[in-house]
């Protein structure tokens, strides 16, 4: 397996930057940002801006390994469009019973 090269925003001294001085600072270094809020898409798209690419994962509580492996599929599922400038949302799939399952991810990806 490949690895991610992950940079957390508070090593860098962002914890407590605002979403749009993340994005910049990730267009600035051709960074793809992950995330598990919806403020960064919204953010990109009130900008109207091209890139960075976003992924937003719509799974709470991972552990380190399991997102690691996680974002190394889906950076392998949708890497052409994060390198054309993507968002990208990642949730579980649901079945009748209401519980979930990782190994059925549901991939949407929008060009911006």
């Amino acid at each position: 397996m490949r690895s991610c090269d992950i940079i957390h925003v508070a090593d860098i001294g962002l914890s407590a930057a605002e979403y749009t001085q993340i994005l910049q600072k990730a267009e600035e270094h051709k960074r793809v940002v992950h995330t598990l809020y919806a403020d960064f898409h919204a953010s990109l798209a009130l900008s109207e801006a091209t890139s960075p690419s976003v992924i937003r994962i719509r799974i709470e509580r991972l552990r380190a390994q399991s997102l690691t492996e996680l974002l190394t599929k889906v950076i392998g599922q949708c890497k052409e469009d994060l390198e054309q400038g993507a968002v990208v949302t990642v949730k579980t799939h649901r079945n009748s019973c209401g519980s979930s399952s990782l190994t059925k991810l549901r991939c949407i990806t929008q060009i911006i």
